[in-house]
């Protein structure tokens, strides 16, 4: 993996559809990795250390949901 992923490179690291990462692009932030805008980048990209950071910080997110909540109500 280079330093930077294209959209069919992210869509194999999401393993999703790449017509699915346009729409969620369109959609609302923060549902797949914000990409890269830059003079040089006329095509959508991506860091590929981005992608890692937001992939963890969605599986962090998962299993803070996943644990049991107490009740305040005893």
């Amino acid at each position: 993996m280079g330093p930077y992923l294209d959209i069919d490179e992210l869509a194999l690291v999401l393993q999703c559809k790449t017509r699915t990462i346009r729409r969620l692009l369109n959609a609302q932030r923060g549902l797949v990795p914000p990409p890269v805008r830059g003079p040089y980048l006329k095509m959508l990209r991506w860091r590929a250390a981005d992608v890692q950071c937001w992939l963890q910080q969605q599986e962090q997110m998962g299993e803070i949901a996943k644990k049991p909540v107490k009740s305040v109500y005893k």
